[in-house]
């Protein structure tokens, strides 16, 4: 029989998933995206939280606590349990939750609680009855790796605090996480194996997912303005630009000249901002760059940012990707996963239709 869940045993394995992602991040952030993730890490709640509020209203005392929200094959979660769960997650995503929509939030992640205590127990309880375990050399090979892949500047003891984590809680939920990997792997077996015809397939028939899009590298000079600044003093600004767009046409350094004249801090690097396809400038930066001509001088631009000289160092014109080596890896990886969430929803599918779910919260 599975133990009754703690408050926090729920979301923890979520959290975990999380935790790993973020440690991940910085390490893999170079990887290429040919291929988007399947199975990209589940959004609790997602609006816009340019109108955030900073506290949320508490939720109100209830008379119910001590009644079952949830059964699952006899394991059972209260009201009063799911309500500080819920409470928590509304908590800790405060800032995120935009005002007036606090009550939504509670609903979708009261659902979502719901949802991920029936898939837990029914896979915690398929776990037992097929005796899968995990060694501690398991655990801590996925604990070495999450520390390897921390984000700069950021300790592991750090990201456990941020998240409120216990080092013994983690390494709990990571055996949970690594066995449930090892159930669904059993579940798709004889399944899971890409063919070289699969690959091939998906690559001609998602070859907008293999091009490498327009770009182009380029560097500028930025004499910024201020929503304080007077018309004379934009004017003054505007002459200014002009006149360090005349010195580069005569000939000047424009590293040197960035150096000393520019307000961005690419100035530290000559005014090089690297190479960026469309949609990642501003939109008056990114018309003036993808029009102007390699190594020419362009005129001066004015964007909300102030007034830019810009200088294209190269344009580089969309390029399909070929069906290499590494394209074929990064393919089958991704048909990969996407066999093991057909084959995780499948078991759930399964879980549940054999399985004494009674609901009332």
């Amino acid at each position: 029989m599975i133990k009754k869940m703690g408050h926090k045993e729920v979301i923890l394995v979520f959290v975990i998933f999380v935790l790993v992602m973020l440690a991940g991040c910085s390490a893999d952030e170079d990887k290429s995206k040919q291929v988007k993730q399947i199975m990209a890490p589940q959004q609790v709640v997602q609006m816009d939280s340019s109108t955030a509020h900073q506290q949320s209203p508490p939720l109100p005392a209830r008379n119910d606590a001590g009644e079952i929200a949830v059964e699952v094959n006899g394991i059972k979660m209260t009201k009063g349990e799911l309500d500080k769960l819920v409470e928590k997650e509304i908590s800790r995503m405060q800032s995120q939750i935009p005002a007036g929509q606090v009550e939504e939030a509670r609903i979708q992640l009261r659902k979502k609680v719901i949802d991920d205590f029936v898939n837990l127990t029914l896979l915690k309880n398929e776990i037992a009855a097929k005796g899968i375990t995990v060694g501690d050399s398991e655990i801590s090979s996925v604990i070495d790796k999450m520390k390897a892949g921390m984000p700069q500047g950021k300790t592991f003891a750090e990201l456990l605090r941020q998240h409120n984590i216990e080092l013994s809680e983690l390494r709990e939920e990571i055996a949970t996480n690594i066995k449930i990997e090892k159930l669904i792997a059993q579940e798709a077996a004889g399944d899971s194996k890409v063919t070289d015809k699969e690959i091939e397939s998906f690559f001609h028939a998602n070859k907008n997912l293999f091009t490498k899009p327009e770009s182009v590298h380029a560097r500028h000079i930025l004499i910024a303005t201020d929503k304080k600044d007077t018309q004379k003093s934009r004017a003054d600004k505007r002459t200014r630009a002009e006149e360090i767009r005349k010195r580069l046409v005569a000939g000047e350094d424009f590293a040197e000249l960035a150096a000393k004249s520019s307000d961005c801090p690419s100035k530290q690097n000559g005014g090089d901002l690297g190479t960026f396809t469309r949609g990642q400038m501003v939109k008056p930066f990114e018309d003036a760059a993808f029009s102007q001509a390699p190594n020419a001088i362009g005129p001066v631009v004015e964007t909300d940012f102030g007034y830019h000289i810009i200088q294209v160092l190269e344009h580089n014109a969309p390029q399909a990707i070929k069906l290499n080596a590494e394209t074929k890896r990064q393919i089958a990886e991704f048909l990969q996963q996407k066999k093991r969430q057909e084959a995780f929803e499948k078991l759930i599918k399964r879980l549940k239709a054999a399985a004494d779910i009674v609901i009332t919260g």
